[in-house]
């Protein structure tokens, strides 16, 4: 069996096909991973997030993995409002402070309402 890192969309519908399994979708990696493979953030979001279950919510440069929280006018906040989220688990993962946790968890309330 060959093994995936799910680094992309591609590697995770190759392994949807063989295998039954609940994505966990983390914003933040797939942001590093989109830019890492030359891919477009927002193609690869819009592929996966409707076959996620679970989503890690953070944001970033694209360079590398900063859990920054999220931000109305950011990329990840803009395609979340584009999708429907309120059938899936949520998680932040922001290491900006507290203040930051209770604007990005606003964020949040307001995609669930």
């Amino acid at each position: 069996t060959k093994a995936a890192m799910l680094l992309t969309s591609d590697e995770y519908h190759a392994l949807a096909e063989v295998l039954d399994f609940a994505l966990l979708l983390d914003t933040g990696h797939l942001k590093v991973s989109a830019r890492t493979f030359n891919r477009e953030y927002k193609i690869e979001f819009s592929s996966l997030i409707q076959k996620a279950g679970y989503l890690q919510l953070s944001d970033n440069d694209g360079t590398k993995d900063q859990n920054r929280g999220l931000r109305e006018e950011s990329d990840v906040y803009q395609e979340l409002r584009k999708a429907t989220i309120t059938n899936k688990w949520l998680s932040l993962e922001v290491y900006e402070g507290i203040e930051c946790v209770k604007r990005s968890m606003t964020l949040v309330q307001k995609l669930l309402s």
